[in-house]
């Protein structure tokens, strides 16, 4: 089981969505011996950003609603917020604004009290990008800010400041 996680996210980092998502698949085959409700939800969740990967949201929306739910089930709740703040994308690509921000919102209040920075920067880089289709460029301005600060709280360099400068 570890060894077919491991080689999903090999696949992942090669950008091969197709066969990560089927180390992935098998892993999530084998549920009902496995028993290992984290397990399961972290499978589930990277499913799911294989299939957002690929553009196939409505079956990455199932992976992650699954893998939140089994998250939740094992008192995982900031892998829950994790796995929601692909949801709120999700959500976002489908047009549903009003629903992402919502899951954001709840993603956010459960992330707060934690030292994720990148996720936190997410969050604040997904609230510009609605801010922004919304036409609301001053607040998308400042979400794109935040999300660098939190970024920069992780790592001064790192990788994801040069989006939210692309974005601003």
């Amino acid at each position: 089981i570890y060894v077919r996680l491991a080689e999903g996210m090999v696949a992942m980092a090669a950008e091969d969505f197709v066969s990560a998502a089927q180390h992935f698949r098998f892993v999530e085959s084998l549920e009902a011996e496995l028993n290992d409700s984290e397990l399961l939800a972290i499978s589930n969740f990277w499913n799911a950003r294989c299939l957002r990967r690929t553009g196939r949201y409505d079956d990455a929306l199932g992976y992650v609603a699954k893998g939140k739910r089994l998250a939740l089930d094992a008192g995982y709740a900031p892998m829950a917020a994790i796995m929601q703040v692909l949801e709120s994308w999700l959500a976002f690509q489908k047009g549903k604004l009003n629903e992402a921000v919502r899951l954001l919102q709840e993603a956010e209040t459960a992330l707060s009290v934690t030292d994720d920075f990148v996720s936190r920067g997410n969050i604040q880089s997904a609230y510009g990008r609605i801010a922004r289709r919304q036409g609301r460029h001053e607040a998308a301005l400042e979400y794109f800010h935040h999300a660098i600060a939190e970024y920069q709280q992780r790592d001064p360099q790192h990788l994801r400041l040069a989006r939210s400068y692309v974005n601003i």
